[in-house]
């Protein structure tokens, strides 16, 4: 008896858990794009798959294919103190013909953007106080300004210009 009963619950178990999964449903974002949030308490892995249950399926009934764009991953807690395991799913849809169907690319939001810029003001001038460097020399050390950053690109065209108009 005691088997019995221990293998019914082992045989329910998995329902059980399965029940604890739910979702957002698929929620439109745009043109053939659409998002859908798989939630549990039993794992990433469960929230997961609800998600992406829930997007095939909804591709299925719309005759299409679903293509993941991003997914982004988090564990938040409920009013209880529960940890639940989130997993957003942004995705589109496209027909068996579309060249985007072949090959998925699934990317990852960064959780940081990081955005470094650097600006660079110089005053550049070119001394001709030496007039036994050639045009190769003086080129040559042009272009070392511009690769080290101190001249850009419009800056180099109109010096290496001059340097040739005076030879």
């Amino acid at each position: 008896m005691r088997k019995l009963v221990l293998c019914a619950l082992l045989a329910t178990m998995p329902l059980l858990i399965q029940g604890c999964a739910s979702s957002t449903g698929v929620l439109p974002m745009g043109p053939d794009t659409y998002t859908v949030t798989g939630q549990s308490e039993f794992g990433p892995g469960y929230a997961q798959k609800k998600a992406l249950k829930d997007a095939n399926a909804f591709a299925v009934a719309d005759g299409k294919h679903m293509i993941p764009t991003t997914v982004q991953t988090r564990s938040d807690f409920d009013s209880f103190g529960d940890r639940i395991h989130v997993y957003e799913l942004t995705f589109r849809l496209v027909d068996s013909d579309d060249p985007e169907y072949k090959r998925t690319n699934l990317q990852r939001l960064p959780d940081k953007i990081i955005r470094h810029e650097k600006v660079i003001d110089a005053d550049v001038t070119i001394d001709n106080s030496s007039e036994s460097d050639d045009i190769y020399t003086q080129l040559m050390k042009l272009k070392a300004l511009k690769d080290d950053g101190i001249l850009t690109e419009e800056e180099f065209q109109q010096e290496k210009k001059r340097v040739i108009e005076r030879r």
